[in-house]
C-alpha cells in the first residue's frame, strides 16, 4: 500500500492547528516573559492544547510515581509551560514523552532519538487523550502522513480502558470511518474492519499482540467523505504509549 491520505476540509481545519514544541530550547529559556499564544479552542481535547511555545522550568514537585507496565512516569521529569498550562516531559526506555498536569493529554515518541520538544500529532507521534466524561476512556491516535495539499487525520485509533480490564479496541481512521483493512507487514496478515471502521475484539487482540511485539503495520480505510486513505506506520513507542495512556487515565479517574 502507498503512504497517503485524504480528508475532508472540515477535519483538516481542525487538525491544521497541530501540536508543536519550541524548536530551540535556549530561545525559549531566555524569553523574559511568557510568549503570547492563542487560547485553547472550545474542544478541550483539541490537538494544539498539548504544547505551544513552552518555557523550561524546574522539575515538578510532588508528582506521583511508580511502575506502570514496566515504565515509570511522574519521576525525574522536567516542567514546561504552554499557553498557561503545565507540561511535564521525560523519557520512557529511550522514548521521549510529555503530558499535561491535568493528565488528559499526552504524546509519546514514535521513533527513537527524539526530544520532547519535537513531539507532535502532525509528526505522527502517539497522541493520547483521556476524557473524564462518564466512564473514563483514553484514546491513542496516530496521524496519516503529511502530504502537500492534503490535511492530516487519524490513521488508527487505539481505545484504552485505563484499568486494563478490557481489551484495547482498534479502529481505523477518525470517527465516521467505515470499512478498512489493518495489515501486519512482516506477518503478511490482513484484518478487516466492520462498518464502524473497528476490528472485532478477537482481531483487535491479535493485532495488539503483534504490534506490541514490534510488528509494523499498514492501513487502508474509507473515511466519512468517501475518500480512500492508505498508509503505514512503525510499532516503535506504542507499548510505551499504551502504558502512558493507562497511567494518565488512572489519574483522571482519581481526580
Amino acid at each position: 500500500m502507498g503512504d497517503g491520505n485524504a480528508a475532508t476540509a472540515r477535519y483538516g481545519r481542525r487538525l491544521a492547528l497541530g501540536v508543536t514544541l519550541c524548536a530551540g530550547l535556549a530561545a525559549c529559556a531566555t524569553t523574559p516573559t511568557p510568549l503570547e499564544v492563542a487560547g485553547p479552542p472550545p474542544d478541550p481535547f483539541a490537538v494544539n492544547e498539548a504544547v505551544t511555545a513552552p518555557r523550561v522550568g524546574p522539575p515538578a514537585p510532588g508528582t506521583d510515581g511508580g511502575p506502570t507496565d514496566g515504565y515509570t512516569f511522574g519521576q525525574d521529569e522536567e516542567r514546561m509551560k504552554a499557553a498557561g498550562r503545565e507540561i511535564l516531559t521525560g523519557q520512557a526506555d529511550g522514548a521521549a514523552y510529555l503530558y499535561t498536569t491535568d493528565h488528559r493529554i499526552g504524546l509519546m515518541a514514535a521513533q527513537p532519538g527524539q526530544g520532547a520538544r519535537t513531539l507532535s500529532y502532525s509528526g505522527r507521534d502517539w497522541y493520547v487523550t483521556c476524557s473524564p466524561e462518564g466512564a473514563t476512556r483514553c484514546v491513542i491516535r496516530v496521524a496519516t502522513a503529511q502530504v502537500e495539499g492534503r490535511p492530516i487525520q487519524d490513521a488508527v485509533r487505539f481505545l484504552v480502558d485505563p484499568s486494563g480490564e478490557s481489551p484495547v479496541e482498534v479502529c481505523l481512521g477518525p470517527d465516521g470511518t467505515h470499512d478498512g483493512t489493518f495489515r501486519l507487514v512482516n506477518l503478511r496478515r490482513d484484518y478487516t474492519a466492520g462498518s464502524s471502521g473497528c476490528l472485532s475484539a478477537r482481531d483487535a487482540k491479535r493485532v495488539m499482540d503483534a504490534v506490541l511485539a514490534g510488528e509494523d503495520f499498514q492501513f487502508r480505510y474509507t473515511d466519512a467523505s468517501g475518500a480512500d486513505v492508505r498508509g503505514s506506520h512503525t510499532a516503535f513507542g506504542l507499548n510505551r504509549a499504551l502504558a502512558l495512556a493507562r497511567w494518565l487515565g488512572a489519574r483522571v479517574v482519581a481526580a
